[in-house]
């Protein structure tokens, strides 16, 4: 999964091509585990930031 051209380092481009080229390295229970991560850092983030609370609020009711 090579191009003759990767990305410029640091755009979003280069990060989603990381982002799956590691998803494909890894097993069923490294991704698991990377699910369950961000939904505890997500939800540490909601418990000690308000305004973030309130911002994630709004955007379930729309």
């Amino acid at each position: 999964m090579t191009s003759k051209k990767d990305p410029p380092e640091g755009s979003f481009e280069a990060a989603a091509l990381w982002q799956l080229r590691m998803a494909l390295k890894s097993t069923h229970a490294q991704r698991l585990q990377d699910l369950q991560d961000m939904i505890d850092f997500n939800a540490a983030a909601e418990a000690n930031n308000p305004q973030l609370r309130a911002a994630v609020k709004r955007l379930a009711k729309s």
